[in-house]
């Protein structure tokens, strides 16, 4: 497996670079040797006593594996348009955005449950399955994406996600507020993009979070605003809701094609003092992911990010 052979190699490397400068004294020589059978002892027991705990963590971690999210996922091996979908180049050009994975499934799953006729163990479902998928989410932009410029998008991801799953709110906003008042499916939609517009408009706004989530839905909204309008057949609440899930489960299987990488990734930390930690942090995430994984052929396995996704398959699309 990976991790063990990742763990076996790290060892084996400190193995090889253990060296001894020859002396001209026999006595020397052979107390060197056999400081170095005493040593090449010690380190293939604390070998073997990492390859058994290695061993039983993974055993534990894939008992923890999210059953919530392997159940909204399915069955489906592939992602089917949901990173193209989300994002319409023709909806608020003047709107740009930076796209965090975390950021656009956070924006959406608010939009679904914001919407009207939804019982509650449906709204229940999607936020304990976004829970767990979140979590993988985050370990991939995290390792992944660390340094680059999508990091305050991240972090604006994480506090509205907080919102919306404990409160039910986005930026203080009780988003099932307009479907208790019995506004339809649109309704709903336009009422999210001008609240959002007017946070974007706002000169009272400091708070960077708040422009940036702002901004993500005030996109998205209009997209799906766009997409039913040229339809001219609106769905009712619980068939956007569904439309709406779909859409987030192709978006999670395109992230999820990243976890070999992370998870190759943290085996091979730079810093050694490191390296004990982040072997540990990859077998848990590759034991909880393990029938996640199991569901992608080894072809799909390629680095994917929303926005390149998104522009590849356009130009693609486009010849």
């Amino acid at each position: 497996m990976l991790l063990i052979f990742s763990y076996c190699h790290y060892f084996h490397s400190l193995l090889k670079r253990a060296h001894v400068h020859p002396t001209t004294k026999i006595e020397e020589y052979r107390d060197c040797v056999l400081r170095i059978e005493d040593e090449a002892e010690l380190t293939y027991s604390i070998l073997n006593n990492m390859l058994r705990f290695i061993t039983k963590l993974l055993q534990k971690s894939e008992k923890e594996q999210p059953k919530n999210l392997k159940k909204f996922l399915g069955k489906s091996r592939v992602y089917n348009g949901g990173v193209l979908e989300f994002y319409n180049n023709q909806a608020l050009p003047f709107v740009e955005t930076n796209n965090s994975w975390s950021l656009v499934l956070v924006t959406l799953t608010t939009i679904a449950v914001s919407l009207p006729n939804i019982a509650e163990v449906h709204v229940k479902k999607l936020l304990n399955s976004m829970r767990g998928g979140l979590e993988f989410v985050r370990h991939i932009e995290e390792t992944i994406y660390a340094k680059d410029e999508l990091v305050d998008a991240r972090k604006t991801a994480r506090r509205i996600w907080i919102e919306a799953e404990v409160y039910v709110k986005w930026l203080g906003i009780k988003i099932q507020y307009q479907a208790r008042n019995g506004k339809l499916s649109r309704d709903i939609l336009q009422w999210l993009q001008e609240e959002a517009l007017k946070i974007e408009d706002s000169e009272k706004i400091n708070d960077d979070s708040h422009v940036i989530a702002a901004k993500s839905m005030c996109r998205i909204s209009e997209t799906i605003l766009c997409h039913f309008n040229e339809r001219g057949n609106w769905p009712r609440g619980m068939e956007l809701f569904d439309w709406i899930s779909t859409m987030i489960k192709d978006l999670i299987w395109a992230c999820f094609t990243n976890l070999p990488r992370v998870i190759t990734l943290k085996c091979h930390h730079d810093a050694i003092e490191k390296r004990h930690e982040s072997v540990h942090y990859a077998a848990r995430l590759f034991g909880e992911s393990k029938s996640i994984l199991n569901n992608f052929e080894k072809s799909q396995f390629e680095e994917t990010y929303i926005d390149t996704t998104r522009k590849t398959s356009n130009s693609g699309g486009n010849k």
